[in-house]
């Protein structure tokens, strides 16, 4: 039986499912399971736990589309399998399209920049989601003309190679789903009732996930954010879309289906639900109310603005004894606020979390690994050498560093023959205008520090030119973290951090480590045995470790959620703040990232490949 549960935002929708499981509980059946979009599982299992119980984890479980393969492969065997990361995969993707080259049309050697990497990427993922492959791929072609159809050929070859030259006993994450929904049928999942909540629509892998789910399971539920069935109104098209979807499925798995509808039953402000109402109605309505929940604040410059919603914040825990917690400030283009909202809600004494994910290759570890390879390849040049050793992760203090930085600028020395050579540097620490005093000291300190920071280079540049294989330079790096003790000064790192209270910080280190193991395994996996010299051998690794990005859970329960609208994850929201809210924001545009056009998908719709628009 499948059950559609549609109504607004505030309806009941989540607390009608946390209802059944309870119930379920009560007779004692187990292996339920709720899906949700993975961004809101940390918070469902919470709800969850504080509704039903401790005890309810004997009876329900709450998962997503992309850890049901895990809960399948623990049960089914399949674990040891390693899955590709951001790094691997476009590193996967350069190897692809080099070896396509030659048959190519459209795309070729000369557009192997990373951006154009990532947007390959994001073409296959598409593909893939719409479970559209290689196949299906040519027999589009064939049936457009002109460029469009060579494009079509190119993306059926790149990806083709990719997949030819993906390692044994490696696979890429967006073939999970397709994994999980040919195991769905010799797993226990199924076996208890499912419900599904969160979602707006699903993938072509999803559905098909979900109609093996239908045929199995006694009962299945699924939540939409939808008024009416029948209705009219534009933001709700798509739900009513997927509850047509549903249906078929429904038909093709043979069950029968209900549909309910659920209507909020009083308690929220009546701007609030003007606001809703008609906010994207097209129809201008003034609200006559004395209710005011809803503030509209102008400001002409983004510092005032994040200073207002600070204040806002304050005002809200000081006047109406909320917690930080109840708080949420979500952003329009998190782009624009992020190096002025953390520095102005410090200042103010408001505690936050961020929901953002940095580029890692600006964080210390990432960054000295990148800036020795720098120095080996590029020559030694000065900026490079101290790039490394601005990093604070070399061994050598900031005293030093500044001694041996003073005397390198006064004396322009570059090259790995001055860097490395046996003979000390002998030049006056003070200049030829300047030899009044003993400086013999001083100059004996200076190489000592460059005799430290030299040697693990040099010894890792000889590493990288003795051999030309891959996997023999991949173990040339770690050996090369080894010798300078990386792990123990990020083990360091991360404790100082959380004694001095950074938790977020202290926890984005203690993940770094991890991430750049994996970006060294990833990297012999791909490249093996392949022979790479070792100037191409540092382009590849840079552009793997750029594709990492660092991410963390909150360090304290009672803190104000920051983020961008498309980041900012909360379902239960007292209170909320809206920085930039204009037109040219708010909705967003949506930005294709892929390398199709919006007209190229319209016409791959026509010919049975709907891919996201």
């Amino acid at each position: 039986m499948l059950s559609i549960i549609i109504g607004r935002a505030g309806s009941g929708k989540t607390d009608y499912i946390y209802k059944k499981i309870k119930a379920l509980m009560e007779n004692k059946k187990r292996e339920n399971m709720i899906i949700v979009p993975e961004q809101f599982s940390h918070e469902a299992e919470r709800e969850l736990c504080q509704i039903c119980g401790a005890s309810v984890g004997l009876y329900a479980e709450i998962s997503s589309f992309s850890r049901l393969i895990n809960r399948v492969l623990s049960e089914l065997g399949g674990l040891s399998d390693k899955t590709l990361d951001g790094g691997g995969r476009i590193l996967l993707m350069n190897l692809a399209l080099k070896t396509s080259t030659p048959v190519l049309k459209v795309y070729n050697l000369g557009k192997r920049r990373p951006d154009f990497l990532r947007r390959l990427i994001a073409t296959k993922d598409e593909f893939k989601t719409a479970r559209a492959g290689y196949e299906e791929l040519l027999n589009a072609a064939e049936s457009q003309n002109g460029v469009f159809g060579d494009k079509l050929r190119d993306l059926a070859n790149i990806f083709s190679a990719y997949d030819g030259l993906m390692p044994e006993n490696v696979h890429d994450p967006y073939d999970d789903l397709d994994r999980l929904c040919q195991l769905i049928d010799m797993s226990k999942i199924g076996c208890g009732e499912i419900f599904i909540d969160g979602f707006t629509d699903f993938t072509a892998q999803q559905s098909a996930i979900i109609e093996k789910l239908m045929k199995k399971c006694e009962n299945m539920t699924v939540c939409l954010n939808c008024d009416d069935v029948f209705g009219t109104e534009t933001q709700f098209e798509i739900q009513r879309e997927t509850v047509a979807k549903l249906i078929n499925m429904s038909n093709r798995a043979g069950c029968r289906y209900e549909i309910k509808t659920l209507h909020r039953t009083g308690g929220r402000p009546e701007a609030l639900d003007h606001l809703e109402k008609y906010l994207f109605a097209g129809s201008k309505v003034k609200y006559e109310g004395e209710d005011n929940s809803v503030a509209l604040y102008i400001s002409d410059t983004l510092t005032r603005e994040c200073e207002m919603a600070a204040a806002r914040a304050l005002r809200l825990v000081k006047e109406s004894g909320c917690r930080w917690r109840d708080i949420v400030v979500s952003v329009s283009d998190w782009n624009s606020y992020r190096s002025i909202l953390p520095g102005i809600f410090e200042k103010y004494g408001v505690p936050i979390y961020t929901y953002d994910k940095e580029d890692i290759i600006q964080k210390p570890v990432f960054a000295l690994v990148s800036s020795a390879l720098d120095v080996i390849s590029q020559g030694w040049e000065y900026e490079d050498v101290f790039r490394y050793l601005k990093t604070n992760l070399t061994g050598v203090s900031l005293d030093d560093r500044d001694m041996i930085e003073n005397y390198v600028f006064k004396w322009n020395i570059r090259g790995e023959s001055m860097w490395a050579r046996e003979e000390n540097w002998s030049a006056p620490v003070g200049g030829y205008s300047d030899q009044t005093g003993d400086d013999s000291q001083v100059l004996e300190r200076i190489n000592e520090i460059r005799k430290i920071t030299a040697k693990p280079l040099y010894k890792l540049a000889l590493r990288l030119k003795k051999s030309n294989i891959a996997r023999e330079k991949v173990f040339a790096v770690y050996d090369f973290t080894e010798e300078i003790g990386l792990y123990g000064r990020i083990d360091e790192m991360t404790r100082s951090l959380a004694e001095a209270g950074q938790l977020q910080a202290a926890a984005e280190y203690s993940q770094v480590w991890e991430m750049f193991v994996s970006a060294l395994e990833q990297c012999a996996s791909v490249l093996g045995d392949m022979e790479i010299e070792t100037e191409e051998f540092v382009k590849l690794f840079k552009l793997m470790l750029a594709e990492y990005e660092v991410g963390t859970i909150p360090a304290s329960i009672d803190c104000v959620s920051v983020g961008d609208m498309t980041r900012t994850r909360r379902r239960r929201v007292k209170h909320a703040i809206i920085l930039g809210a204009s037109d040219d924001k708010m909705p967003a545009f949506p930005q294709s990232e892929g390398v199709l056009s919006d007209d190229e998908r319209d016409r791959l719709a026509q010919w049975g490949i709907e891919l996201s628009n």
